[in-house]
């Protein structure tokens, strides 16, 4: 009793409550990725016995599960996985499996590996590095196919080997909505209802897929509402196809090459477009075959792709538009504002993402051009007498906790007054100073301005652990 009351005084996290310290827990799991899933496990259940005993108590926490295939043994059971699994008392579980470099030399998937098939709810297999690898069905360990009643989502990055005949691999699938894959051929052989899924991502590998593959998949996926594709092949005559019509299909992301689809398919429902650089120049010529955009992200963009998607007329219906920040000379910056300020006529909401690699060591401010972009759209409307814009929030979606901010004192200046004196709403979701929360003084230091934001990123987030 006596050391019970002294540790709390001691340690005083040891005052929680046990649900408090499940969500502090659960927090930390579904922070991480693959095999540091099993760490951060093992590091709860490692610091105390109290802590211990409130996650193995918690079968929620041993949920998310992931594993690293380190042996060469196919048939030698993984007792950890095992015994995280019993922890579980047999509720859906979402499954990540990844392979040791070494494992490359090793042709075949561990039989245990499906022992827990049944559960899974949420499964991710990322094949080893080695693109000369397989995975072939046959060598599945069970006399039937795999029957997997709670399966929502699957992700299969491993180059599948069809046999002769092809095995059929799932048995029963009813509830799998979202599908991730190298070869869109390989969709038919794992025998389920295709006509299910509503979420289709082709995954980028060494064997790029060719553009009959899709065209030959896609009529049968009549349900389909979020599409996603790599560079492609192009195999097609060039003669004017007959596109088939997708009339579910609402969301698409377009990557390398893979525009060449967009004569082959009538998409009229899509109203929100992702576009890499490559993709966005191809795009153009086929826009025919989507007529109601309203949202544009930008993916990996540069001045000239920013310019010609905002100087398209296509383009005119966009509300919501999303880009990656990136650098600029003293004129792109200058053009690049301009645009933003004088185009997109329909624009109501503006997102710029800063990836970690841009920051405060470099000696002009990235959101500067975006900025003046926005000022220019206020005073223009301003000037013709409109009290209030349709742009109504600007996002600036930096990379969570990054160490070195890229928003410079006169920045945040600006976009106070911005957000006072205009309806414009300003979000920064990821640790930096949230809306109406601006505690930062226009003459504060770099030094000082930095301290504080990562004081707030502190305040702001959880304890993670491991």
């Amino acid at each position: 009793m006596i050391n019970g009351s002294l540790s709390t005084v001691i340690y005083p996290v040891n005052t929680l409550p046990a649900e408090i310290l499940c969500k502090i827990f659960a927090f930390a799991v579904s922070s991480s990725l693959g095999n540091d899933i099993t760490r951060t496990l093992l590091l709860i259940t490692s610091v105390c016995q109290r802590w211990r005993q409130v996650a193995i108590a918690d079968p929620r926490l041993w949920t998310n599960v992931g594993y690293f295939v380190r042996r060469f043994d196919r048939n030698e059971p993984d007792w950890l996985l095992r015994h995280f699994l019993s922890r579980a008392l047999g509720h859906p579980i979402r499954l990540a499996l990844s392979f040791a470099a070494a494992y490359s030399r090793v042709n075949v998937l561990p039989h245990h590996f499906f022992s827990s098939a049944r559960q899974w709810m949420e499964a991710d297999i990322t094949g080893p590095s080695n693109e000369g690898w397989a995975f072939h069905p046959s060598d599945l360990p069970l006399a039937s196919a795999l029957d997997l009643p709670h399966l929502e989502k699957l992700s299969l990055d491993v180059r599948i080997h069809v046999g002769v005949p092809p095995r059929p691999m799932f048995q029963n699938a009813p509830r799998l909505r979202e599908l991730s894959i190298r070869q869109p051929l390989h969709i038919l052989q794992l025998s389920f209802p295709v006509y299910q899924l509503r979420k289709l991502t082709i995954l980028h590998g060494s064997n790029t897929a060719a553009c009959s593959h899709i065209i030959s998949v896609l009529p049968k996926l009549i349900a389909l509402e979020d599409l996603t594709l790599p560079s492609l092949i192009d195999d097609m005559s060039h003669e004017s196809p007959t596109p088939f019509p997708m009339h579910r299909l609402e969301t698409l992301a377009l990557f390398g090459c893979s525009s060449i689809v967009l004569p082959h398919l009538s998409m009229p429902s899509v109203t929100s477009l992702q576009l890499s650089e490559l993709s966005t120049y191809i795009a153009l010529r086929s826009l025919d075959s989507l007529p109601g955009i309203v949202s544009v992200s930008l993916v990996g963009s540069r001045p000239s792709t920013f310019g010609v998607v905002l100087n398209t007329a296509m383009f005119t219906p966009v509300k919501h538009l999303t880009v990656d920040a990136f650098p600029m000379a003293p004129p792109n910056a200058t053009q690049c504002a301009t645009d933003l300020g004088t185009l997109l006529p329909n624009l109501e909401s503006f997102t710029v993402r800063i990836p970690p690699s841009m920051t405060s060591a470099s000696s002009r401010s990235v959101l500067r051009p975006f900025i003046d972009g926005i000022v220019m759209r206020a005073n223009i409307a301003r000037a013709a007498g409109v009290t209030a814009m349709k742009l109504t929030h600007f996002i600036a979606d930096f990379a969570p906790l990054t160490v070195q901010p890229v928003l410079f004192p006169e920045d945040t200046r600006d976009l106070k007054h911005l957000q006072q004196t205009t309806n414009i709403q300003i979000s920064m979701p990821n640790g930096y100073p949230a809306r109406k929360r601006w505690r930062l003084q226009a003459g504060n230091s770099n030094e000082e301005h930095t301290e504080e934001l990562i004081q707030e990123v502190n305040s702001k987030n959880p304890l993670v652990i491991g």
